[in-house]
């Protein structure tokens, strides 16, 4: 195997676990900025007494995560009200949380989607 070839090939091995390395940093900031936005959206938006909250997201959240959203919602609208969490690879990470009519995106495929002027994703 030629030298060139075998740099080639470090080359794009380091670049794939450059890669491998943004996409975990950028998931948790996105998912962290994102549960930050709906307890502020929850606390100043009129909200309907028990909203289910859907929380989508590209892999299981952090339990801490989790436990944040729910008991989030259970304190700000009681026992009655849910959280469901779906799994769906299509926004490659980050998290897209709905409730009551409302979307808050902060999915990793919306985030590429404005970089390169594309609009929303979901």
């Amino acid at each position: 195997m030629s030298i060139f070839l075998k740099i080639f090939f470090f080359q794009i091995l380091a670049a794939s676990i450059v890669v491998g390395i943004l996409k975990v940093i950028l998931d948790k900031t996105l998912i962290e900025t994102a549960v930050k936005q709906f307890e502020h959206f929850c606390q100043h938006s009129e909200m309907p007494a028990s909203p289910e909250v859907m929380v989508t997201i590209c892999r299981p959240l952090p339990e801490t995560v989790s436990c944040r959203i729910n008991s989030f919602v259970r304190r700000k609208f009681g026992d009655a009200s849910s959280v469901r969490y779906q799994t769906d690879k299509r926004i490659w990470g980050g998290v897209v949380i709905r409730v009551a009519g409302s979307v808050i995106n902060y999915s990793l495929k919306d985030r590429v989607r404005q970089a390169f002027g594309k609009g929303a994703a979901l």
